[in-house]
């Protein structure tokens, strides 16, 4: 934790990463991405009756496409 009471890198990484079992965030989606450089397209489904997509980085090409339900991520394959 910093100053602040807030978790550091590390301790995120402890809590939120690391933990088998543990929901993934958008957080961590973003951060694999990047460190992986590989563009990733999620399609967001949480009940509004509005999808919406999001792709990381914003502007790529996808290579991966990922579904998300509240809680769950699903790969999305193209026929």
């Amino acid at each position: 934790m910093d100053e602040t009471g807030a978790a550091d890198v590390a301790e995120f990484c402890r809590r939120e990463v690391e933990p088998v079992n543990h929901e993934c965030e958008q957080v961590q989606i973003i951060a694999l991405t990047e460190m992986l450089e590989i563009p990733v397209a999620i399609e967001y489904l949480d009940g509004s009756g509005t999808p919406s997509k999001l792709v990381f980085p914003e502007g790529a090409s996808p290579v991966v496409n990922l579904l998300y339900r509240p809680g769950h991520y699903d790969i999305l394959y193209e026929e």
